[in-house]
């Protein structure tokens, strides 16, 4: 195995690539070659593999790709008012993050008897609301549905509401 020599210093062709000497020529992470590179005109968009390049170019054939496996993290989810009364709106919020960037937000609300509905939920930022204002008596299920740019699915915070009324009699 030989060394690189280029403008920014040497370095050994293991540390480039993810195995060189077997022929696996996709840039390495943390390989000098990463954005040290320049477009040599606007008519190259792409690299061998058909990847697009943006921002500052890779040096080679290869334009290294970070590929987002991490699903959005949903945190401090609740349901108000609590308990639930009779005529009240209910506001289900959870704050919803990620490394990337969020898609959607849904609420998958199960009601007594058992087919689900999806709402997509409305943001400030990181906290995400729906108001839920059609029920009856019962206790319903939720589950909050958070997608990123990636595709990544977080499907695993769950909730109950309880609307239990009894009606007066005179």
């Amino acid at each position: 195995m030989g060394n690189i020599r280029w403008t920014g210093g040497t370095t050994d062709w293991g540390n480039v690539f993810v195995d060189y000497e077997n022929g696996d020529f996709h840039l390495k992470a943390g390989s000098v070659l990463i954005d040290n590179g320049t477009s040599p005109s606007s008519s190259f968009i792409g690299d061998i593999y058909g990847d697009t390049r943006t921002g500052t170019w890779d040096i080679g054939a290869d334009e290294y790709v970070v590929s987002d496996t991490t699903p959005p993290n949903v945190t401090s989810v609740s349901a108000t008012p609590d308990p639930q009364g009779l005529g009240e709106n209910v506001t289900i919020t959870a704050t919803v993050m990620d490394n990337a960037q969020v898609d959607i937000v849904l609420v998958g609300i199960t009601l007594p008897g058992g087919s689900e509905i999806n709402y997509t939920m409305s943001n400030q930022s990181t906290v995400y609301t729906y108001k839920y204002l059609n029920y009856m008596n019962g206790t319903y299920h939720y589950t909050i549905y958070a997608n990123d740019i990636s595709g990544n699915l977080n499907n695993s915070v769950t909730g109950s509401l309880n609307f239990i009324f009894s009606q007066i009699v005179a």
